[in-house]
């Protein structure tokens, strides 16, 4: 699957991103879901965040060939393992995956065709078990190339960017890494350098079926008021920083 480049038929290579931490309960039926929509020349790149419990030996037992496990010596938090995920990849196309949802059959050909013409794909997520349900608000087409609209919404907390829920092209990396150490949140990053940096589509229809729990990373409840400030004042700070280093890429290329 995936999209081809300009003037091949031949389909981007897509990596999938995959942090792990302790996900023994729910990894095999993750990676599962996974493998079954990629193709033969695809990867998953796991990295795992100095796990105590199965997670490496369930992987590592999967023996696929598409699978690769990287172990951390030690744990440095959700953010640093998406950024070190990200790094490894060697695919045209990288994906994001939380350990614990399940990906739908046709995940990776709805984003990867949305990038057919754009840098940045989001979608939405469905509760596991409840497809009807999703972010409120959730993305739609019709957000498709507004940047700026979606970084204000973003702030506004109007724009429901899940990491999950996205891809985007390895040329990117450019501006997204490194990680500048403001960062909380790595979709909301990002969703930031996606919108700022470049062309972003917004598919309709759950590309992640999400598994809710008490462990999951991505806060569903409302947070509170001063939580929510110090995150917008931030969010502003990243925006400067992602556009200050999309304008230094153009440059580059155009030297």
């Amino acid at each position: 699957m995936g999209t081809g480049g300009s003037g091949s038929s031949e389909p981007l290579r897509i990596s999938v991103c995959l942090a792990t931490y302790n996900g023994a309960a729910h990894i095999r039926e993750q990676v599962d879901s996974i493998l079954a929509d990629l193709g033969p020349h695809d990867e998953v790149v796991v990295v795992d965040d100095a796990s105590r419990d199965e997670t490496v030996a369930l992987l590592e037992g999967l023996a696929d060939p598409r699978l690769r496990v990287v172990r951390s010596g030690h744990n440095q938090g959700h953010v640093k393992t998406f950024e070190r995920a990200i790094g490894e990849a060697s695919g045209e196309i990288i994906m994001l995956s939380d350990q614990d949802d399940v990906w739908p059959r046709g995940r990776t050909e709805t984003l990867a065709t949305a990038l057919a013409d754009a840098d940045l794909a989001a979608g939405n997520y469905a509760i596991l078990g409840d497809e009807q349900s999703g972010p409120v608000p959730p993305l739609t087409p019709a957000m498709d190339g507004h940047g700026l609209g979606n970084v204000v919404g973003l702030m506004l907390g109007r724009r429901q960017y899940y990491g999950s829920c996205m891809a985007f092209r390895s040329d990117l990396r450019s501006v997204l890494l490194p990680f500048p150490r403001a960062v909380e949140a790595h979709d909301h990053w990002l969703a930031l350098v996606g919108n700022v940096a470049g062309t972003t589509r917004h598919p309709a229809g759950p590309v992640t079926l999400r598994r809710v729990h008490g462990a999951n990373l991505s806060p569903i409840r409302r947070r509170r008021i001063g939580r929510v400030a110090q995150t917008r004042v931030r969010l502003v700070a990243l925006t400067g920083i992602a556009a200050a280093r999309a304008l230094r890429a153009r440059r580059g290329h155009r030297a």
